[in-house]
């Protein structure tokens, strides 16, 4: 059972090999999107998030998408059990 009401594009995800393929068409880009990550990374450390981000990724075209995805939302409901027993 999907639950749509709670799916939002909050990442954007690119396939390093696919930048590689890019950046080599278009050098000048690289430098600009080298520019964009320190910036990130910048802001998040003013923030106190000093390590980066680490993800597993789902192509929702998988077969067995479905089931990562409410592997996820009973992950995020159990986080939200926590949070509200630590109030």
């Amino acid at each position: 059972m999907e639950n749509k009401a709670q799916k939002e594009l909050k990442y954007v995800v690119v396939k390093i090999e696919d930048l590689q393929e890019y950046f080599n068409r278009y050098p000048d880009m690289a430098k600009v999107f080298d520019l964009i990550l320190e910036g990130v990374t910048f802001l998040r450390a003013r923030k106190g998030k000093y390590l980066p981000n680490r993800y597993i990724i789902c192509n929702q075209d998988e077969p067995y998408a479905d089931k990562v995805w409410q592997t996820i939302l009973e992950g995020e409901n159990d986080k939200q059990k926590v949070k509200q027993n630590e109030i």
